[in-house]
């Protein structure tokens, strides 16, 4: 107990003390949600005013003209806990750390086809998130991705996957079943670690490294 309290501190630390970056400092708003313009001529959601229910647009009209929507930045939609389901867009490649973390009225994601990592922390404490598809193309879950999501019931990895990051699973005490693809090669230390209403796993042969106390508290 005294370790998962560590673990929540350090988390809740970081989602207060976020320093938006020279990327984030220049905003344009566009129907309740602000973009960065990148330098490629696309565009990233750095943050919103919105509520509810939020479907990212595939493409933001900035100064009457068109820009693609590529990345959700770093920490863009980080403790806005009103927030209830995200639609993320097929054009969208990147998520930054931290994105959707701490958003505790979020159920539903709708991730985009092209996502090939989700980054460290990016849905953490995100509580009462249930259940999410992921698409076919995902090689990376992020070291605390899912970290303390404590909703989440039931997962089918997909058969892209290769690694699962450091507590990428922490504490998601009532996930209790999860379909381990055979790309699986890499399961970071504590990545499953009070998953506790767990009772079986299939480990494939693919898998040539399992983190310190990756399955500790397994039922």
């Amino acid at each position: 107990m005294k370790h998962m309290t560590i673990r929540l501190a350090t988390i809740v630390l970081m989602l207060t003390t976020l320093i938006p970056t020279k990327a984030q400092q220049t905003q344009w708003l566009y129907d309740g949600l602000f973009y960065h313009i990148n330098d490629d001529g696309t565009c990233s959601v750095v943050s919103t005013l919105k509520t509810g229910e939020i479907v990212i647009p595939q493409v933001a009209v900035i100064e009457g003209k068109n820009y693609i929507v590529t990345a959700i930045l770093e920490g863009a939609f980080q403790s806005k806990d009103k927030i209830t389901s995200i639609d993320l867009p097929n054009s969208v490649t990147s998520i930054g750390e931290y994105a959707f973390a701490g958003c505790t009225g979020l159920t539903a994601v709708k991730l985009p086809d092209a996502l090939d990592e989700i980054s460290t922390g990016s849905f953490s404490l995100c509580t009462t998130l249930t259940s999410l598809a992921f698409p076919k193309t995902l090689k990376s879950i992020g070291s605390e991705a899912f970290y303390n999501c404590t909703g989440l019931i039931s997962l089918h990895l997909p058969n892209s996957l290769t690694t699962i990051g450091d507590h990428a699973f922490f504490n998601c005490s009532n996930l209790a079943v999860i379909a381990i693809p055979n790309t699986l090669e890499s399961i970071g230390n504590e990545a499953f670690l009070n998953c506790s209403k767990l009772t079986s796993i299939y480990l494939p042969g693919t898998i040539t490294h399992i983190g310190t106390g990756a399955f500790s508290n397994f039922r």
